[in-house]
């Protein structure tokens, strides 16, 4: 009997036991599941401070562009009405040249005919010294006729070197002019390229570059 009530007090105490496991086991999941429900993990806040400074720096990058693009804007505008300037005095020069060219063409065909009849009176006044025709009147007009056509030879020849030296000359701030122009179409160009595709400034600065011929150039002797 004693033996009995031993076995029935060692069963129950087994029993006891794995009961108060098993109610450990169930608070410790209950806690855990609380815990996870209650306390989340908690989001990155940031202070007012940290927002003022973000916004700030934000601003900031917005009046740096916006500073950029106006500035990018005035130098197109300069860089167009100097552009404009050239151009206008590109062809100036081109009317100017296209003057010269024709008055020393002018001056040329002035000069060979001025030329010609200085030789026909050469000519005609050494045919009358040889053949000792005509009277000392005749003479003396044909030397002073070739005198004459010799000193506005001279002065057509003057004019014509003089109009060399300033065709030469134009010819040259031509040059300079077209050099200039094309250091700032490379210019604008290249600044363009800061400007994004999809920018309409970038339409309403390309400007082309003036297509200027100053024609054939004389060529002198």
């Amino acid at each position: 009997m004693a033996g009995m009530i031993s076995i029935i007090d060692e069963v129950k105490n087994r029993i006891q036991k794995l009961q108060s496991i098993g109610q450990k086991r169930e608070a410790e999941l209950r806690r855990c599941y609380t815990d996870l429900k209650s306390n989340p993990v908690p989001r990155e806040k940031k202070t007012p401070e940290a927002l003022t400074d973000e916004n700030e720096k934000l601003q900031k990058e917005l009046n740096a562009s916006v500073a950029a693009r106006k500035s990018l804007e005035r130098m197109f505008s300069s860089l167009g009405k100097e552009k404009e300037i050239m151009a206008t005095e590109l062809s100036r020069k081109v009317q100017e040249l296209t003057g010269i060219e024709e008055h020393l063409n002018d001056l040329k065909a002035q000069n060979e005919l001025l030329l010609g009849k200085v030789q026909t009176c050469a000519a005609e006044h050494k045919g009358n010294i040889h053949s000792n025709r005509g009277d000392a009147q005749g003479n003396t007009t044909l030397q002073e006729r070739n005198k004459t056509l010799s000193e506005q030879l001279l002065k057509s020849l003057d004019r014509y070197r003089s109009l060399k030296r300033k065709l030469k000359e134009a010819q040259q701030e031509k040059a300079d002019i077209q050099a200039k122009i094309g250091i700032l179409t490379g210019e604008t160009q290249q600044e363009k390229t800061r400007i994004p595709l999809n920018d309409p400034k970038r339409s309403e600065f390309t400007k082309s570059t003036p297509d200027l011929k100053a024609g054939k150039a004389f060529v002198l002797a």
